[in-house]
């Protein structure tokens, strides 16, 4: 009964999440269609039916349980840890989000992920604003509890834990970030044993919650290309120009908002400096200061930087707010930072003109073109580390789109 009543909540929310689409959006993916040949477009219809009942049938059939592997090493944060360790330990592990372990409660209530990180330095930065002879032992007193504690006194509601069952479905598992907006969710199960770390690592407290691995988006696409990679002709959506599908971000001359509208910018926050040519694409250029660069971060995972032609240049994530963050740039003004020198600061190569992104994979983010196929975009995706792909123009490497993964499993939903 459990069972069966999970998977009329998932089917459901998949319902609502298909329903979202406005008439803004449907004329946008019309307007996206005459890229293609007319004949693709009156295929697509057909195939996108075959092709979306066999992607949802393996995400059905497949559990949480295949995405676990064999060696796997997992990061839990106690709430009672200095956030300064916290983000040295997301920079030295590699991680985007980790689970908050609260050591009273003998449970986790939250995730932190680099997007938390934006508005933890921007705290600290103010906090810090008139203390330079600050020790490391006095930043210690700044731990996650504390954060959290501000939160509360501001009427801040704390992010819920958002979490998966090892017996989830893939489908239940993707549905669960595309309807979140995260990119990251905690594998969890229910025994006697406690999360490694701190004293909950020797617990055998039964019914405490047990963290059997860090899963995304990527992951499951991955699963799903490894299934369909040897017959490809099962998937006949797949072959369609990326150019010519519903999917992601373009700018207004390429339909604009093709499959979901761009969150507003936060009250307050000004568009001057951004890219207008590549509206409703959010970019910046080299000079955009870093707390603009954050302030336009709100709502999505990414900045492409350009030059004032709109050549792509570079990409400002989330993920490099942990690299500025594990620097200890919140002891300084990041007001006076552009995002040039941020990414000169956390990356082993400098942003300059030179920066050829002509080649699929260049540094941590990589390009595709409008005539490349669904199927090779969703490749690139699966791949460690890549979040999105950016469209650009194949001679002038002007930016046209971007295409995230969770652009890619909404228009997979909706085509279910």
């Amino acid at each position: 009964g459990g069972v069966a009543g999970g998977r009329g909540e998932t089917a459901a929310r998949a319902g609502s999440v298909k329903s979202r689409r406005t008439s803004m959006d449907t004329q946008s993916a019309q307007r996206a269609m005459s890229d293609a040949d007319a004949g693709a477009e009156s295929a697509q219809s057909g195939e996108a039916d075959t092709s979306g009942a066999r992607v949802m049938e393996f995400l059905q059939k497949h559990t949480a349980y295949e995405l676990i592997p064999e060696s796997n090493k997992v990061v839990v944060l106690d709430t009672k840890l200095p956030i300064r360790q916290a983000f040295h330990a997301f920079y030295e592990q590699g991680i985007y989000a980790a689970p908050l372990w609260d050591e009273d409660a003998r449970d986790f209530i939250g995730l932190l992920s680099a997007g938390d990180f934006i508005d933890i330095m921007r705290r600290l930065t103010a906090t810090l604003a008139d203390r330079e002879d600050l020790s490391d032992a006095d930043l210690d007193q700044y731990t996650i509890q504390l954060i959290r504690e501000e939160y509360a006194k501001e009427d801040i509601q704390a992010k819920p834990l958002i979490c998966v069952k090892p017996e989830d479905s893939l489908y239940h598992v993707a549905l669960t970030m595309t309807e979140a907006g995260v990119h990251n969710v905690p594998v969890l199960s229910h025994g006697s044993v406690c999360p490694a770390g701190g004293s909950a690592a020797t617990s055998t407290t039964t019914g405490s919650p047990q963290l059997l691995h860090m899963t995304n988006l990527a992951e499951v696409l991955a699963c799903l290309n490894r299934h369909f990679r040897g017959i490809p002709s099962a998937l006949p959506l797949f072959s369609q120009p990326i150019g010519a599908l519903p999917i992601g971000t373009w700018t207004e001359r390429y339909g604009g908002s093709r499959s979901k509208p761009i969150p507003p910018l936060p009250e307050g926050v000004q568009e001057s400096y951004l890219v207008r040519e590549l509206y409703p694409i959010r970019a910046v250029t080299p000079d955009a200061s870093i707390e603009q660069v954050f302030d336009v971060l709100h709502g999505i995972s990414a900045l492409p930087i350009v030059n004032e032609h709109g050549v792509l240049m570079d990409l400002y994530a989330r993920g490099d707010v942990i690299r500025l963050a594990a620097n200890s740039a919140y002891r300084a003004s990041i007001k006076d930072m552009c995002v040039a020198q941020a990414l000169g600061a956390t990356r082993p190569t400098a942003l300059n003109e030179q920066n050829d992104p002509s080649s699929t994979h260049y540094g941590r983010f990589s390009t595709c073109v409008r005539g490349d196929t669904l199927r090779t975009a969703l490749e690139m995706l699966s791949l460690p580390n890549i979040r999105r792909l950016i469209v650009v123009d194949p001679t002038t490497k002007v930016v046209e789109g971007v295409v995230s993964l969770s652009d890619v499993f909404s228009f997979l939903i909706e085509n279910a």
